[in-house]
């Protein structure tokens, strides 16, 4: 199986041992490769950023123009890491976040509600 997955519908790569998408920058790259758990040097990694320059990848900008409504979930993207989250649903707004308080232990505080909450979504589409 190949590491890299290219999504042409999205036209971005997925890094399947990591589940993430890599950003279109060869410099991005390089450091995402040279760390664990790829830990690529010489050959190898100049043959894998070869290869990440042949797809047509869109361009950071794009992308976060060129989206789904937000208020609604969408299909999962092949290899990509899927999150329980939040999203602002405002125009113009890029903001989401993943809730930490799960992996933490309690601290005992009561959580505040955000007055911006009626503008978030929950990503996994339940409450």
């Amino acid at each position: 199986m190949c590491a890299f997955l290219y999504d042409p519908d999205h036209r971005v790569v997925v890094c399947r041992p990591c589940g993430t998408c890599l950003v279109p920058k060869a410099a991005s790259w390089r450091s995402h490769l040279r760390a664990e758990p790829h830990r690529m040097r010489g050959d190898e990694l100049r043959t894998t950023i070869e290869l990440l320059l042949s797809y047509d990848l869109r361009p950071v900008e794009e992308l976060r123009q060129w989206r789904p409504d937000r208020t609604r979930p969408c299909r999962p993207i092949e290899g990509l890491a899927v999150f329980a989250g939040y999203c602002c649903t405002r125009d113009g707004c890029n903001y989401h976040a993943v809730p930490l308080h799960r992996s933490y232990p309690s601290t005992g505080q009561q959580n505040k509600i955000s007055p911006y909450k009626m503008h978030f979504f929950n990503l996994t589409g339940t409450t």
